[in-house]
């Protein structure tokens, strides 16, 4: 059951992948490697849960792998909310020049 969570986990964490980098034109490739990378080292540690059999070391293992999701959603949550800031100033700006025009 708790190996079904981490692999849920890593699934959202691609779809969040996918959804963030996956709209934009142009975007920082050393930031998308850099996130790829993380991902995919979080799978490891969710694989690599099943075959630990010391418990101290399964609870490091789910510190890192928790700690790697942690980060990677704060990444996530702060670039959504900055698209959604550019968003509502490009809508203003079209407004402005509407009223203006």
């Amino acid at each position: 059951m708790a190996i079904d969570f981490f692999e849920r986990e890593v699934e959202r964490l691609t779809i969040r992948f996918n959804k963030h980098f996956g709209g934009q034109a142009v975007c920082d490739i050393r930031s998308r490697y850099a996130t790829v990378l993380t991902i995919c080292q979080a799978g490891i540690l969710a694989r690599s849960i099943r075959d630990i059999t010391d418990e101290k070391r399964i609870s490091d293992v789910t510190r890192e792998f928790c700690h790697i999701r942690n980060v990677l959603n704060q990444l996530f949550d702060s670039t959504e909310s900055q698209q959604e800031r550019r968003s509502y100033a490009d809508t203003e700006n079209k407004d402005r020049i509407a009223v203006s025009g």
